[in-house]
């Protein structure tokens, strides 16, 4: 019986070797889309897990010394600064949730950075607001009914600093922003108590919506936790805005995330009726806007 000849053995071992490339290429890719779809659907549910903490009044830090900055902290308003900001400043024991008698938590405030080396990363501030105008009036509104410009909003970033730094995980990195309003590329937003402003009686009597949802006209990539990011979160109007714009209720705000491994994309949508509570979506349609 007549063996193979080597051209034979040469192409049947070609046509194996490109059937092994091929079959290791697409596990590879199938791989990779898995991973970066898993990482987006994180980034999604951390978002809807933030909107949900402001809405049950939960600060939600994970800090080591600190898990919730109003149970194991007095905050105190700076009587010699004019906005009168609220200070975290340590007591060991700290004020029962709800009992401190000069600051409540407001909500957080998020920055969106799409640069490297910090694109893998979402920076989140505890906000802290005066919980009346005038802690030494004894007629004075509690802002819980007014708004959040009145509760004189500010960054827990010192003495005791509670930003959190979320990082994206393995696979998904952020490419791009864009939102509906003065500042189409903005990249700081907000998730606050909706202070009963919004919506019709009957929806503020039966709890359906507890959230503001706004944006900020800060458009640089930079990541610091102190300047021009803080200065937004107290609405001052130095965060580069002119004066009377440096607050917009949110509408529609949409996050790029592209693969690290190919060239898969993903688009993260957040929503909102005006400011009136926020919801989220993902969707890995092709789009070409959310491009490399």
């Amino acid at each position: 019986m007549d063996g193979y000849t080597i051209i034979e053995v040469m192409i049947f071992l070609a046509i194996s070797g490109f059937l092994l490339f091929v079959t290791i290429v697409t596990m590879g890719n199938q791989q990779a889309q898995a991973e970066f779809r898993s990482s987006v659907n994180d980034v999604n549910s951390k978002i809807q897990v933030w909107v949900d903490q402001v809405a049950n009044g939960l600060t939600g830090s994970t800090s080591q010394a600190v898990k919730d900055p109003l149970t194991n902290y007095d905050c105190t308003v700076d009587p010699a600064d004019d906005n009168a900001y609220p200070q975290l400043s340590y007591s060991g024991s700290g004020s029962p949730r709800g009992a401190n008698p000069n600051c409540i938590f407001l909500g957080r405030a998020m920055q969106v950075n799409t640069t490297s080396p910090n694109n893998d990363e979402i920076t989140t501030y505890i906000v802290l607001g005066r919980r009346v105008y005038d802690p030494g009036c004894a007629g004075c509104v509690p802002t819980t009914t007014d708004s959040l410009s009145a509760a004189k909003p500010a960054a827990a970033v010192s003495p005791v600093n509670l930003t959190e730094h979320y990082r994206v995980p393995n696979g998904a990195r952020i490419l791009k922003v864009r939102n509906t309003g003065p500042y189409p590329d903005s990249r700081l937003f907000g998730f606050y108590n909706s202070f009963n402003k919004e919506g019709s009686q009957e929806s503020i009597q039966n709890g359906n919506i507890s959230v503001l949802a706004v944006q900020y006209p800060f458009t640089s990539n930079d990541s610091s936790e102190s300047g021009d990011i803080q200065k937004c979160i107290k609405l001052q109007d130095a965060c580069g805005s002119p004066p009377g714009l440096n607050l917009w209720p949110m509408h529609e705000m949409q996050i790029c995330l592209g693969s690290t491994r190919n060239q898969d994309t993903a688009v993260l949508t957040i929503t909102s009726s005006n400011g009136q509570g926020a919801s989220t979506k993902v969707s890995y349609d092709y789009n070409p806007w959310c491009t490399f």
